[in-house]
């Protein structure tokens, strides 16, 4: 605080009046600073205010647009899961008729096959010295094999030879059907 200087009825009168008038002004400075600072949190105030409605006006609209979004994947993995669907369908039917076309194709080739080597076996058996008239008949050869027909494979086990067969005979219609099943 300012002292002042003491005169013979008290303070002197134009110095008091200075510093009312030095304290008013500096009053008058404070006001200013004070309205400036509300003028300026009003304005953060507003700032913040606005940028809280665009937050969620931004945040609304990427929930709408994430909506979309799903929606649409979800309408084009329903498509993709039916043309998977059809794929594999085609798939299924092209493999069963590979297989039948495949079937065909080793009936037929094991037919000329062992053919082949039935006459060159018995060819062998005559130069060396075999009756061949004296051989039992050749089995006769199976139709091609049919739609729905079950598989199945030969059983070498004791109960399917005779006492007399070695582990290396069996039956050639069993050895035929085996191996055109058992190829596919």
């Amino acid at each position: 605080m300012k002292d002042f200087t003491i005169v013979r009825k008290g303070f002197d009168t134009t110095e008091v009046d200075s510093y009312i008038v030095d304290l008013e002004n500096e009053l008058q400075k404070k006001d200013k600073l004070i309205e400036e600072y509300r003028g300026r949190e009003n304005a953060i105030n507003k700032a913040v205010i606005e940028a809280q409605l665009a937050a969620d006006s931004i945040i609304a609209k990427a929930k709408e647009d994430a909506a979309h979004i799903r929606s649409d994947v979800t309408a084009e993995l329903g498509g993709l899961r039916e043309e998977a669907l059809k794929l594999r369908a085609n798939l299924v039917e092209f493999q069963e008729s590979y297989n039948r076309l495949l079937r065909r194709y080793l009936y037929n080739s094991h037919c000329e096959d062992m053919t082949q080597i039935f006459d060159r076996l018995t060819q062998v058996l005559a130069e060396t010295g075999v009756d061949v008239d004296q051989l039992s008949p050749l089995p006769e050869v199976q139709g091609e094999p049919q739609e729905g027909r079950t598989r199945h494979f030969i059983d070498p086990s004791p109960t399917t030879r005779t006492g007399t067969e070695t582990d290396a005979h069996f039956n050639l219609d069993e050895i035929s059907s085996a191996l055109i099943d058992s190829k596919i």
